[in-house]
Formats: structure tokens, sequence, C-alpha cells
């Protein structure tokens, strides 16, 4: 339905899913943070970007502006970015990569991939994989995003790996 490389970085998430959160983790079945989507880019499409300057401290203001600030930054120079503004949930597509506000309404503070759902794939039905939780309870999981209005309010943008169409 869509083209093979999207269904491949999808696939290759889903690999990921019930990994262990652990922040800057990249070892799939060992620990991942949100970031783990990098790694995904590099084993289906070649992505070389790296992203060392995001914060692990959501509570510490001055250190989280700078580090969402980072976050944005980097993605801006390595990603393929489309606009977020009354976007559709129909017109994200399998392995575009959204990037959310956190506490800060003005600063993005979180990183998934939008997928289909694989038993509602004639609905269209989205879903958002992603690392998340704390480190007691946090994995890599794959859950609705069509029916949040919560993650939809704080979509900020979406980006694709560079040559993803």
């Amino acid at each position: 339905m869509y083209n093979d490389t999207r269904d491949a970085l999808v696939a290759e998430a889903r690999e990921w899913i019930g990994t262990p959160w652990v922040p800057f983790g990249r070892r799939k079945g060992v620990e991942a943070d949100c970031i783990f989507l990098e790694e995904v880019g590099r084993v289906v499409v070649g992505f070389r970007g790296k992203h060392h300057g995001y914060s692990m401290l959501p509570k510490d203001g001055h250190l989280q502006r700078y580090a969402d600030a980072e976050l944005k930054t980097v993605l801006e120079r390595q990603f393929d970015r489309r606009e977020v503004a009354d976007v559709p949930i129909d017109e994200l597509l399998p392995g575009d990569l959204a990037l959310f506000r956190g506490r800060n309404p003005h600063e993005p503070q979180h990183f998934g991939m939008i997928a289909i759902h694989p038993s509602r794939a004639l609905d269209h039905v989205r879903t958002l994989i992603h690392a998340g939780g704390d480190r007691q309870r946090g994995r890599v999981m794959e859950h609705s995003f069509s029916n949040s209005q919560t993650w939809m309010r704080r979509l900020w943008k979406i980006y694709r790996f560079p040559g993803v169409k």
C-alpha cells in the first residue's frame, strides 16, 4: 500500500517494541530512548545522523530549554521537514517521524514514528511507535495515535528520513 522503504522502516521500528527505556540507549532488545529511531533509519536507509545534545532532565528549565532547542536544530539539519499546522491525520504516512511538545508548549521534547495498525490497515488507523515511560516501566511501545487528541495537540512537526518519499 505504501512504498517498500516506509514498510521497512515500520517493520524495523516494530522489532524494537518491548526494548526497555534507558536514556541514550541504542541497542535493540537491550535499551532505547525515543531517539532509537535514528538507529532504525541507519539500518533501513543508511541514515548517518547522530544526536547527542538532548536533555534527560525535563524539570531543569535552563538545561531543558537548551537541549530541546538542540533537538530541534539537529532534526532540522538531518531530516526533511513537513509543517504540521493543521495536517490531517490521514496525511501522516507510515515511517514519518513525529516530534512532540513536552511540558513547555513552545519546545519539542519527544520523538516517535507513525505507523498503520496492522489489523486495521484498511481503516488506515494510525499508531505511534516510541520509547517512553521511566526506568521502572518504560519501554518501546506502539499504541493508537488516530484517536488521541492529547498526542495530536502535542504534535510539533513531522520529519522524514532524507530520500524517503
